[in-house]
Formats: C-alpha cells, structure tokens, sequence
C-alpha cells in the first residue's frame, strides 16, 4: 500500500519569509517522510478551517492566527487553554487538536543557560501569544517572571492570569537591568541598554534588534527551531531528534 503524501502548511500574515516550509522540508529528509508544505496568507483563522476540509494533515500557525484559532471549536491542550494562543494544529484518531509548542521552543533555546537562571528574575516584553508562551516555559526554571506590555490593561490581564509581575512598559529602560533573563517578543524596537551578563533571547527571527548587545544573546531562529521540532513530531508521527546533529547545523541548511 503506497502512502499518501502529507499535505502541511504554516498560517499567518505576513507569512512570504516564513522559514517553516525549510525547516519542515530539511526535517523530513532526514526522517524518510514525504510531505508537501506550503504557505497560507491569512488573517482569517476559517481559511485554515477550508485547508483541512480540502484534505490537508494540519499544520503550524503563526501570528496572528495564533489567538483567532482558539475561537474556532477545535481540541484545546491544557496550555493553549490557559494561554489562548496556539501554534499548531494536528489530528489525532480524526480529531483536530490545538498545541502550542513555542513553550517548548523557548524552553530548548533557554535550556544551556538552565544553571545561570534558576530563580532568577526574568522578564517578558509582550504579552500576546509568544510572550505568554514564553512565561509558561519560564517556570520550569524561575517563578520570579514579570510580565510587560505596551498596552497596560493587556499586561494586567495575563499577569494576573499567570500569576506573575507587571512592569508598566515605559519603566523598561530604568529598571532592566534587574533582570538576569530577558525575553522580547514584540515586532517593534526599543532603545535598551543590555548588560554583558544578561541572557537576552528575542522571538524575531527575520531582522534582530539587540544580537550584537550581549555575549548570551539567544537569535529566534533557535526558537522557531526548537518548537518545530515538536511540532513535526505532532504532525507527522514521526520523532526526528535522532535524525539531527544540532540546531546550528538546521540554521546552516535553511539559511
């Protein structure tokens, strides 16, 4: 019986320079998996309804699809509930299930600092999906999080949601040097004066603002990797971390 090829798709506006289709294309060369993975141009999380019902597997959802998704009545993890934002959505015994594996994305891209920022304050700039994301992989190595937002009732909200700090955002400048870890997930730069110590890790993978700022500076291209890889494990069934040296050799290939 010869099998279907999987029909996959990453979702979101602007989504042109999204490197997913090479990451996922690189990941299953290397697992023997034969797939098709395009992009979908989209606001409008019912376009990626449409896909599925045209015969796609699912597929991974990117901003800023990621919040509307959840309206739609699809399976919601314990996490994507909590958080409202998914990355992810894939079938399992013919139901549609929603993920988010961005806190698995930045928990790896966090993972050989793990021993400089247990209970160390951390900050997160945005409170939308990614930053939420990013406060939820947080705890697994500090319960010392602050969240800020440029919209101050947003940063209520979810710092209150998630039980952590609130930082009102015109006070980033003065006070971020408190911080040991820094997450900054918002497509605007700020002036910020990063200290040497510091880990800094950005989401943006496209146009970096601070690499340059410090020694332990985290490029969201380790990010977007680390929570592929789970990501295809969820779509494909198929577990390719025994197929992949390391993820400077997936940056290598794909940029």
């Amino acid at each position: 019986m010869v099998k279907k090829k999987l029909l996959l798709f990453v979702a979101g506006f602007p989504i042109r320079h999204s490197l997913s289709p090479r990451i996922f294309r690189y990941l299953a060369n290397k697992t023997g998996i034969d797939l098709h993975y395009t992009r979908l141009s989209t606001e409008d999380p019912n376009d990626i309804s449409k896909l599925l019902e045209l015969g796609f597997n699912g597929g991974n959802i990117t901003m800023p699809v990621k919040e509307k998704i959840c309206q739609l009545p699809f399976v919601q993890s314990p996490n994507v509930q909590l958080i409202r934002a998914a990355n992810v959505i894939y079938r399992k015994e013919n139901i549609w299930y929603l993920e988010n594996t961005d806190i698995i994305g930045v928990k790896e891209s966090l993972r050989p600092f793990e021993k400089h920022i247990c209970n160390q304050p951390a900050l997160v700039i945005g409170a939308g999906g990614a930053g939420r994301a990013a406060v939820l992989a947080l705890r697994e190595y500090t319960h010392n999080i602050t969240l800020t937002n440029r919209t101050h009732e947003k940063s209520l909200y979810w710092a209150e949601k998630l039980s952590t700090q609130i930082l009102p955002f015109e006070q980033i400048a003065y006070t971020i040097y408190q911080f040991k870890v820094i997450i900054y997930t918002i497509p605007v730069y700020i002036p910020l004066n990063i200290e040497p110590f510091q880990i800094f890790l950005e989401a943006n993978y496209s146009k970096s603002f601070y690499w340059n700022k410090t020694p332990f500076f985290i490029g969201g291209l380790y990010w977007l990797i680390h929570q592929a890889i789970p990501s295809f494990e969820l779509l494909t069934g198929k577990d390719p971390k025994g197929s992949i040296t390391s993820v400077e050799t997936i940056i290598k290939e794909i940029t």
